[in-house]
């Protein structure tokens, strides 16, 4: 009868340990150099990668710097645009003042040139130069007008100026006299000139009167009574 051999083996748990991280070992590695195989043959590069990441970060930075430069040029820009433009204004305003000054120049030429060389045969006063002029005081109005004589009655000239308004008032016609349209209630005034006066003032019409005409009655002293009249101007003629 024959005996059976029994082998006995020694087995070490940490042997067997090892064996497996070593294979795990190699799985990964063999892992990862099929990656980068694989990306090898797909055309990627790592190193060309970063570069070009680095290259566009820095025109992403560039282009950062020349939307600044652009931003403030534009800036630059609005701004002489703005001067330029205010430059224009005034220089707009400061011609349209030379352009009123040219025209009252010629105006006080006009009207001295026809003190001196009257179109009027006549000898005696005259009025001149009537206005009216609207102000932002609801009923009150700017008035002016000159008294006038030519210059070969070089002897001085006095008496008064009777000025009324006429107009319809509530749909009835209405004369104002000077007194009741003035806050000094005045009923006339006074002259005494050589050449020339001016006369200036304040009309305040009452509500609901429409002026149609403004009557000028001069009374010269030793001489004869004059008297003019001047259409009230429309209120789109009325400058402010």
């Amino acid at each position: 009868m024959k005996s059976g051999k029994f082998v006995v083996t020694h087995h070490s748990p940490m042997r067997g340990r090892f064996a497996q991280a070593v294979f795990v070992i190699l799985v990964l590695l063999v892992g990862v150099g099929l990656y980068h195989l694989g990306q090898y043959r797909a055309g990627y590069n790592f190193l060309q990668a970063q570069e070009m990441k680095a290259a566009l970060e820095n025109s992403i930075i560039s282009l950062h710097m020349d939307r600044g430069e652009l931003r403030d040029k534009v800036a630059l820009i609005e701004q002489t645009r703005q001067v330029d433009t205010q430059a224009y204004e005034q220089v707009k305003g400061e011609l349209r003042l030379l352009q009123q000054e040219n025209l009252e120049l010629r105006e006080e030429v006009s009207f001295f040139r026809g003190i001196v060389s009257p179109v009027e045969g006549s000898a005696g006063v005259r009025v001149k130069r009537f206005g009216v002029e609207k102000s932002p005081q609801g009923e009150l109005y700017h008035y002016k007008f000159v008294l006038t004589q030519v210059l070969k009655n070089d002897k001085y000239v006095q008496g008064n100026v009777i000025v009324s308004v006429d107009g319809v008032l509530n749909g009835e016609p209405k004369m104002l006299e000077f007194a009741d349209v003035t806050a000094k209630k005045k009923k006339k005034l006074e002259f005494k000139f050589r050449y020339f006066q001016k006369f200036s003032g304040n009309f305040i019409l009452p509500k609901g009167f429409v002026p149609r005409q403004v009557l000028i009655e001069v009374n010269p002293s030793k001489r004869k009574t004059v008297k003019a009249s001047f259409d009230w101007p429309s209120p789109d003629k009325l400058p402010d």
